[in-house]
């Protein structure tokens, strides 16, 4: 299905008539499907007063000139709300209405680490995609992946980012366009997950995994540490059972180090993620589990590793409980998203700091400054001068343009005319469009999503496909 307009869009920067009709633009912090929205009494979420319809008015309508800048710095709630309510005015009610209808229920994982860790295999394997060509989007030097599939009858959203750290890579870039795709698809679906994927052997815990971790901590919050599943993967490197239990001990001490620690066994009341041996049955291991691998090279055991995902999937995430995210609630709190804790894990020296558990929050703090005991109850200033100072001082990281700092690598910047948050918002939507494309198509189909050979391999899928001509009405029909 392709749908055309009949009219040329540009991005509204004034309120329009509201409309029943199109979709509620409000993105609950804790995961609400946007048919759900207004249940509630107080729900959290960003809140726009009135809807963006493809009206005359609209369409004559220019964005703020400080929503196209690559300021970003002092960007909150309320600016997220504008720009989400600015970029919905590009599009027309019918893809409006075309996206709600299609994505209601789909629930969105993140997947996370860094570039060489399996996670394309991974997604390969869950959903039968093969994502070699056309499926990645570029953004200056970053990319991510994004890949529909319906698992056990349900609609689930897989959004593979890049990792932090990276020297060939900008940390806050990076950052804004996962803030810019949890503000755009958060209306349409639940938040339902992170995977983090670490690709084994290795033969330390790299700083790169613990800025990550650390971020995924600080976004997440200790709330939603029960729906981040760590998955090792890389196990079938090992040619003999001698060199697999040797690296099989040196993972189980790096589990036990405190940024992976912390999310599997947080303090408090907090609930824990889980760990997942990819290539093993059930995804369970143990050092003697060497024969029982699950192999890539072998047809019937990628076939397994498919099926063994997509449980893993089922058991996690179908009846999963939504949990709040922190970033969400600090910017509900008005705190600048450069300012919040998981911007601050970008721009720390990972040596120089550590997490802490506090008030129900992740939060980072300096070495040097008091401990508070891990409790999930205390008080410590994150934002203190003292912490600003030692960011800035810290004579072993490189600071880049954004301020983020990374320990002994120095960041390779991308153009200076970074996208604005408006542009990443727009292009996420494009991409909610065609996603809901594909849901119709594959409901239609009665696809269910599988790597099994010979099975049904459902709708074509690439988000750069043509929804770019419906939804921007370039006159091509």
């Amino acid at each position: 299905m392709t749908l055309t307009s009949s009219k040329p869009m540009a991005p509204p920067s004034g309120p329009d008539k509201a409309d029943s009709s199109s979709p509620p633009v409000g993105l609950p912090d804790d995961g609400t499907p946007m048919n759900d929205v207004h249940s509630g009494e107080d729900d959290t979420r960003f809140d726009v007063d009135s809807e963006s319809t493809d009206s005359e008015e609209s369409l004559g309508y220019k964005p703020d000139p400080d929503a196209v800048s690559g300021s970003t710095g002092k960007w909150g709630y309320e600016r997220l709300c504008g720009l989400l309510k600015q970029a919905k005015g590009a599009a027309s009610k019918p893809v409006l209405n075309f996206i709600k209808n299609h994505m209601g229920g789909t629930k969105l994982i993140f997947v996370m680490g860094q570039a060489g860790t399996g996670k394309t295999t991974i997604l390969e394997e869950l959903t039968g995609i093969d994502l070699g060509v056309g499926h990645t989007s570029s953004s200056g030097t970053r990319q991510y992946q994004v890949c529909p599939a319906i698992i056990h009858g349900e609609q689930y959203l897989f959004v593979d980012t890049a990792g932090f750290g990276a020297a060939d890579l900008n940390n806050m870039s990076n950052f804004h366009d996962i803030m810019a795709c949890v503000t755009a698809l958060g209306p349409f679906v639940t938040i339902a997950g992170v995977l983090f994927v670490y690709g084994f052997p290795k033969q330390r815990f790299e700083a790169q995994d613990m800025q990550t971790v650390r971020w995924i901590q600080c976004f997440c919050g200790p709330e939603f540490f029960s729906n981040i599943t760590i998955v090792t993967t890389q196990w079938d490197a090992f040619c003999n059972k001698g060199s697999f239990r040797s690296h099989w001990k040196r993972f189980g001490d790096m589990l036990q180090k405190p940024d992976l620690d912390r999310i599997v066994n947080p303090p408090g009341r907090f609930h824990g993620g889980k760990v997942y041996y990819h290539s093993f049955p059930e995804g369970r291991a143990t050092a003697d589990s060497y024969n029982s691998m699950l192999w890539k090279e072998e047809e019937i055991d990628s076939e397994k590793r498919g099926d063994e995902l997509r449980n893993l999937i089922r058991s996690r995430y179908s009846n999963a409980k939504p949990a709040k995210l922190q970033i969400l609630h600090e910017l509900k709190q008005k705190t600048p998203l450069n300012e919040t804790q998981a911007a601050k894990v970008l721009q720390a020296d990972v040596t120089e700091s550590e997490i802490l558990i506090v008030d129900n929050r992740a939060i980072l703090s300096f070495k040097d400054v008091p401990r508070v005991s891990e409790t999930g109850q205390g008080s410590v200033d994150a934002g203190s001068e003292k912490e600003k100072e030692k960011r800035s001082a810290s004579p072993d990281s490189k600071t880049s343009k954004d301020g983020s700092k990374a320990s002994n690598k120095k960041q390779t910047h991308p153009p200076a005319e970074e996208p604005s948050l408006y542009k990443r918002i727009t292009g996420w939507l494009v991409i909610a469009g065609n996603v809901a494309e594909y849901f119709m198509k594959a409901r239609s189909q009665r696809h269910e999503s599988t790597n099994r050979k010979g099975a049904s391999q459902g709708p074509m899928w690439s988000f750069v496909s043509s929804i770019k001509d419906w939804w921007f009405s370039s006159g091509k029909k």
